[in-house]
């Protein structure tokens, strides 16, 4: 009986030191249980009279010192954090329900057990800080204001004579159910203090205003995002693939960070690109339809979690294996590549196929000797996997002397004279005719057993030439928004070359940064150039960069040449400082805008997802006779490449007309304009389309051709006024 009360003893004392511990335990570490609740706000004298604005400290002589009306308290959350502000910001998970409540602790018709104080009826209340103007407010009145993640606040919700109707003492009363957002609550509530009681009259009753006021925040603590196929409806798991595209849920957590980025692979290169177009935020719910590899990445600030996925949209199956496996794409493309190759070679025979293989021949300076066993190994390893070169055709600085043809021919079991060198040249298009003096035609035809015939180079030579000796050189500024990343305009440029050829005039380029061409810089960074060429581009970022400079051009008749973006910027420009539309736009840039002179496809105006709708490919333009554009490509009806969404507005065009910006080019229903030229300008011409793809190094594109000649003349005339 003893040893049963001591053990009784010993649990009572454990449970003891259990509930003291409780008891004891810091905020911060039990703020993990659902159950734990939050208390806000502490009632302040707001003033009588003041639109409950003042903010006084309740002092001892005040009729409220000493006791609460009532707590208000959040509860049904996981964790509990704070803001900058110092705001408490309530987050919860799966199953969370972070509800506000208030408990009234006192009588309202005896306030403090004093039946001299009492709950008045505010008929007159008002309240500066929610903008609520005078109203009856009744026995008190509740006020929530509601700013959601686009930070778009609500109208104050007011709940009148919440103290009398809806309150009830010692009992606590569900306020609302907070979702994700920001929340201000207040509580007004005026006391009367009955100071005399004539048979039932007060005569002198004296009347204070309170306020209990507060802020809080409700957010996910999670960090998740869902893909889904935009057609299945397919949840998409990280390393997933698509062919449809994919939408995001960020099951209602608006507040996370998304960063997603997208590669694409471009045509001859090795690996993957970051497609520096692709810089819009991540939305809800958006679709996302363009190819490339997608890496969203989502974070909460508020807990330092980060989820990373990626998704693949398109059909090419190297990317698919690249994504799914996380092998490089050099990995995947390598074996097959040359295993195809082998087959091919076998299934068509010899005698059809032959395989040639360009390597590098590296020389030492140090010991002044060309090395040629990277070439030997190389092609001991394409002989393990069943591959035979047939010819060499070996990169090196310096000409290969017999001993090393014959040392190659020796130890890659090849003729000497299919071992053939490919010096370094000044220009590549010097390439092929350096090639052909190495008789690569002859080797290659009689290893294939077909007839040798003479080639004609007289054209390839021309050109050529007319690249070594230029006659002038003229500077051309390229304006556009990724400048730091020449090869975004590779085309362009190489178009550019060949309209310098074709001139015969050297091109130097003058890259400018349209993000940074200002009114301040742009005389400094445009006075001395020949020519102004804006390329095309998508988003908003540098256009006003680049109608800055199609305002230079065009005001200081600088030759200017607009492909795709930069036509649409010339109009846009035009259309601000010539029509005066100062708010002039295109749609993509500024939907708000009054005077949309850009604007949507007219085939395109309903869809509400246009993630894939591009006009792409060639298109037919018919030029207008006796244009700048009809007298560069000698014909009415032309064929372009095109890349883009938006279009001229053709409510526009009879203005733009009027005023001097010439329609030029428009396709065959006379609906959609494809170019633009402005009379009485030595060259400024726009284009919808992409005429650097249709370029060649001996066929110059006929704008560019134009372009180039432009600058050269007015190169010309200034020397000459110079003289």
């Amino acid at each position: 009986m003893g040893t049963v009360k001591k053990m009784s003893r010993a649990v009572c004392f454990i449970a003891a030191l259990i509930v003291a511990a409780s008891v004891l335990m810091p905020y911060s570490a039990a703020q993990s249980v659902n159950e734990t609740k939050r208390y806000l706000g502490e009632a302040v004298n707001a003033g009588h009279d003041t639109g409950y604005s003042q903010n006084q400290k309740i002092k001892d002589d005040d009729p409220h010192f000493g006791w609460k009306l009532g707590s208000f308290y959040v509860d049904g959350y996981t964790r509990v954090t704070e803001n900058k502000s110092g705001d408490p910001v309530f987050l919860k998970t799966v199953g969370d329900t972070v509800t506000l409540w208030f408990e009234l602790n006192q009588d309202i018709n005896k306030l403090n057990g004093n039946d001299k104080l009492i709950i008045n009826d505010d008929k007159n209340g008002y309240d500066e800080y929610f903008g609520i103007e005078k109203t009856d407010f009744g026995r008190g009145v509740l006020i929530i204001r509601h700013t959601d993640y686009r930070n778009s606040a609500s109208s104050p919700v007011q709940y009148i004579d919440y103290l009398a109707a809806t309150a009830s003492k010692d009992a606590a009363v569900e306020v609302r159910l907070c979702e994700e957002g920001d929340y201000e609550v207040a509580l007004n509530y005026e006391i009367r203090k009955n100071n005399m009681n004539i048979f039932g009259w007060n005569p002198l009753p004296t009347y204070n205003d309170y306020r209990i006021f507060f802020r809080f925040s409700v957010r996910n603590g999670n960090c998740m995002v869902y893909p889904f196929d935009v057609v299945t409806g397919a949840e998409l798991t990280n390393s997933s693939i698509t062919e449809n595209g994919f939408y995001l849920d960020l099951a209602k957590s608006r507040y996370l960070n998304i960063d997603i980025k997208k590669e694409i692979r471009r045509a001859g290169a090795e690996g993957l690109t970051e497609d520096t177009r692709f810089n819009k935020p991540a939305k809800d719910g958006k679709a996302y339809t363009d190819e490339g590899i997608y890496t969203i990445t989502v974070s909460n600030l508020y807990t330092n979690q980060t989820t990373t996925k990626i998704i693949y949209v398109g059909t090419d199956s190297v990317l698919k294996a690249h994504v799914v496996t996380g092998l490089s794409i050099g990995d995947i493309e390598s074996q097959p590549f040359l295993e195809a190759i082998r087959q091919f070679q076998h299934e068509k025979g010899h005698d059809n196929v032959i395989l040639i293989h360009v390597t590098l021949i590296p020389y030492l300076k140090a010991s002044q000797e060309m090395k040629t066993k990277p070439t030997q190994a190389s092609v001991k390893e394409l002989q393990g996997m069943g591959i035979q070169p047939d010819i060499l055709v070996c990169r090196s600085e310096y000409p290969l002397g017999t001993g090393i043809k014959d040392k190659l021919a020796l130890f890659c079991n090849v003729p000497a004279n299919h071992v053939l060198q490919n010096l370094d040249v000044e220009y590549l298009y010097e390439a092929p005719l350096a090639m052909e003096r190495e008789k690569l035609a002859d080797v290659v035809l009689s290893s294939l057993r077909l007839e040798n015939r003479k080639p004609d180079l007289s054209d390839w030579e021309e050109m050529v030439e007319s690249l070594r000796n230029p006659n002038k050189t003229v500077k051309i500024a390229i304006v556009g928004k990724y400048t730091q990343l020449h090869d975004a305009y590779l085309s362009v440029v190489e178009a550019l070359k060949h309209g310098g050829i074709s001139c015969r005039a050297k091109v130097e380029l003058d890259w400018i940064d349209s993000e940074e061409l200002t009114e301040k810089n742009l005389d400094q960074q445009l006075h001395n150039v020949d020519g102004i060429l804006v390329p095309g581009g998508f988003g908003n970022r540098g256009t006003e960069g680049m109608i800055l400079a199609a305002q230079y051009a065009r005001v200081h008749k600088i030759p200017y040449l607009g492909i795709c973006l930069g036509m649409q910027m010339a109009i846009v420009e035009f259309a601000r400082h010539v029509l005066g539309y100062e708010d002039a736009n295109s749609i993509e840039l500024n939907p708000e805008t009054k005077h949309p002179v850009i604007a949507l496809m007219p085939d395109q105006e309903d869809i509400e997802d246009i993630g894939g709708t591009l006009r792409l490919g060639s298109y037919p333009c018919i030029l207008a006779e006796g244009s700048r554009s009809y007298e560069l490509f000698g014909k009415k009806e032309i064929h372009e490449r095109h890349r883009h969404r938006y279009e001229v507005n053709n409510a526009f065009r009879k203005e733009l007309q009027e005023k001097g910006m010439n329609i030029v080019g428009t396709s065959p229903d006379n609906h959609i304009v494809e170019m633009i030229e402005i009379a009485g300008h030595p060259f400024y011409v726009g284009t919808q389309a992409h005429p650097e793809f249709k370029s060649r190094p001996n066929h110059a594109h006929p704008l560019f051709r134009g372009f180039i000649q432009a600058a050269v003349d007015k190169k010309i005339s200034e020397e000459q006024q110079q003289k």
